[in-house]
């Protein structure tokens, strides 16, 4: 009768445990591809020079605003969400780093990023590298232009799901440990009750 008790409880255990393990990697994984994907949609946003205005035509409205208004609103500056600089090279020298942060301080970690990705990199590439870890992602057009995405907001964030994962799987298990006794009982009881 024990061991009919320890086979039921195990296999309701294991079910529930590996149900929700399925769920939170399956969370993680989209909120990691989330991030990757913003990432990768930042780097090919900022491909243009910075300040370089679209080339698209603008849609045309049935009411057009004034001229004035529109020239206003192309030269604003645009701030992203993440923290990007764009690092301007002549020669593989470092000619200007620009911020298209609201912060204007560009910290010296950033120009020694610039320089190590000079020498490593011959040609275009963009780097993301994994988002849990890798301080950076960079796109170099090979020649006279690095765009680098300080990832700390990023790591932080996924790190943050994590914890809280790994918390949530904890308190699950506990929860589920205790359910599945009482289903375990309420199963086995007919048979106690044949025997």
């Amino acid at each position: 009768m024990k061991k009919l008790k320890t086979k039921v409880l195990g296999t309701i255990f294991t079910i529930l445990t590996g149900s929700m393990i399925i769920i939170l990697i399956l969370y993680n994984s989209t909120d990691y591809m989330r991030e990757k994907q913003t990432i990768e949609d930042n780097l090919t946003s900022m491909e243009k020079n910075p300040g370089e205005k679209d080339k698209t035509p603008p849609k045309k409205d049935l009411e057009e605003e004034p001229p004035e208004k529109k020239d206003l609103e192309e030269e604003k500056p645009r701030f992203m969400d993440v923290t990007i600089y764009t690092v301007v090279i002549e020669d593989k020298e470092i000619k200007q780093i620009i911020s298209h942060t609201k912060e204007d301080s560009i910290p010296d970690e950033i120009q020694k990023e610039a320089k190590i990705i000079v020498e490593k990199e011959t040609t275009k590439t963009t780097h993301i590298g994994n988002l849990y870890f890798e301080k950076y992602s960079y796109q170099y057009d090979g020649n006279n232009k690095i765009i680098i995405i300080d990832n700390k907001k990023t790591n932080q964030k996924l790190k943050g799901t994590f914890i809280l994962s790994i918390l949530i799987l904890i308190l699950f298990e506990i929860t589920v440990y205790g359910i599945s006794i009482l289903i375990s009982k309420w199963i086995i009881k007919p048979v106690e009750d044949s025997f």
